[in-house]
């Protein structure tokens, strides 16, 4: 494997961890991150995660079964983590945030298919 490819699953696994944190941490966390660290909108956080986690292997795989196959696993733990959701205080299911998520995976996925295209990697 060669160092760059190297990278995006390093990049790739820091990704998953930290989708897989911040979908399970208590309300009471996930607030306090959100408004003194990153204040942003939480869906533009399920959109960034997930785009993440689609376009990193699709920048680094070589056949489009590989990108499609990551593609569906994300959306996949997206619907796991969503429901898992009920379990954690403070923390609710929320079809918006699934639907930021499943935008987020195509997007990811089309756009690193479409930038491996271009600079051919």
């Amino acid at each position: 494997m060669s160092p760059n490819r190297r990278w995006l699953w390093v990049a790739w696994c820091v990704t998953l961890v930290m989708v897989v944190i911040g979908s399970l941490l208590p309300g009471p966390w996930m607030a306090r991150i959100q408004t003194s660290v990153f204040p942003a909108s939480d869906k533009l956080f399920h959109f960034t995660g997930y785009c993440l986690l689609a376009a990193l292997p699709a920048l680094g795989s070589r056949r489009r079964l590989e990108i499609v196959a990551f593609a569906a696993v994300a959306v996949l733990l997206g619907v796991v983590l969503e429901i898992s959701q009920r379990l954690v205080p403070g923390r609710v299911v929320d079809l918006a945030d699934l639907g930021a998520n499943n935008l987020g995976v195509f997007t990811g996925a089309a756009l690193g298919w479409l930038l491996r295209s271009i600079f051919r990697l």
